[in-house]
């Protein structure tokens, strides 16, 4: 008789327990957005001491959507331990730091910082990208070169089909491997 007192008592309690539960946690008080003056956005921004002299300056540009900021190649004799940027931001936001330095490894011709807007409790990070003018020895897979061939009068119609696996010249003859 004891158990099933005990069993009757745990199952009312199963049944409160789950009922309090539906109709306590599908409350509709959803959090709401709070708006805030202080935006954290890079409108723009320059270099302003590139060059050998430190007197040139060089627009970037801005990609909102990545985050990035990237800048056109600058003079290899540029002072890169400080460089100073002239931004255009957000009303009340400033740069985190005057000057950034970007130190090149050898053989190196890119470097990536990240900068930090800030307005009051808010902050928003970029990637600066600086690329050095150096001449590029072997391929240059940020400028990359395409070439068609497809209107050309080919002499071998499996090139323009992807049956095609491989071709060598031996001396006077080409070799071409398809499949079929």
């Amino acid at each position: 008789m004891k158990t099933e007192n005990i069993s009757k008592i745990m199952g009312i309690f199963i049944a409160i327990s789950v009922s309090a539960m539906f109709l306590f946690s599908c409350a509709e008080d959803f959090p709401t957005n709070v708006d805030s003056p202080n935006q954290t956005v890079l409108k723009s921004i320059k270099i302003l001491n590139a060059g050998s002299d430190g007197n040139t300056v060089i627009d970037g540009v801005v990609n909102e959507n990545t985050k990035t900021v990237t800048f056109p190649r600058i003079d290899p004799d540029t002072d890169v331990s400080a460089i100073r940027f002239e931004v255009e931001l957000s009303d009340g936001a400033v740069l985190e730091h005057d000057s950034y330095e970007f130190t090149f490894e050898e053989g190196q011709d890119s470097e990536t910082i990240v900068i930090r807007i800030i307005n009051a409790l808010r902050f928003r990070e970029y990637f600066v990208t600086i690329r050095l003018n150096v001449p590029v020895y072997g391929a240059d897979f940020e400028n990359p070169i395409m070439f068609d061939h497809s209107n050309n009068g080919t002499l071998y119609p499996t090139f323009v089909s992807s049956l095609t696996r491989g071709a060598g010249f031996y001396g006077g003859h080409v070799r071409v491997v398809t499949i079929h």
